[in-house]
């Protein structure tokens, strides 16, 4: 099976059924497949693969919490151009093992976003970590309201002044 073909489904070429049907996958397999591919895709450093696989998941709406550790390794790493996707993804996943990686993905900069004068990863991960709601991701919060980055302070404050109105 090729998840690159998934992008006949974006183009409305065939259903998401039909995906499915055509590379003899059961829908409980999604989650599995999808997970597998990102293993692929980061063990290879396959950049393209990384982005098929978040259009896999957006498609299919499929946000499973196995997938959380490698959507970890995958949103440090520099080589590929999801970070923001993966951070969208994360959000979805509301998985409190990823506290640590969206704290420091929200505080990396990324040589291709240098132009992102209002840090949208930032922002992206910083509401990841509001979605989770618990202590730990209260408390990483709390530390990005001091940040340096006024920007990626003032996100932080305005996240948790929406969820929880301290």
């Amino acid at each position: 099976m090729d998840i690159k073909n998934v992008t006949s489904v974006i183009r409305n070429e065939i259903s998401k059924e039909e995906f499915l049907q055509k590379n003899a996958i059961q829908s409980e397999q999604v989650p599995e497949i999808f997970s597998s591919a990102l293993t692929n895709a980061y063990n290879n450093h396959d950049w393209q693969l990384v982005e098929y696989s978040l259009i896999f998941s957006f498609v299919y709406g499929i946000y499973p919490k196995q997938s959380g550790n490698i959507l970890c390794k995958l949103i440090l790493e520099d080589w590929h151009y999801q970070h923001e996707n993966i951070a969208l993804n994360l959000k979805e996943q509301k998985n409190p093992a990823t506290v640590n990686c969206l704290f420091e993905a929200a505080q990396k900069k990324f040589e291709y976003l240098d132009y992102d004068d209002t840090f949208q990863l930032a922002n992206k991960c910083i509401s990841a970590l509001g979605a989770i709601r618990d202590n730990i991701a209260i408390e990483k919060l709390n530390l990005l309201m001091k940040s340096k980055n006024k920007i990626i302070a003032e996100y932080a404050t305005n996240e948790i002044e929406r969820k929880w109105g301290l």
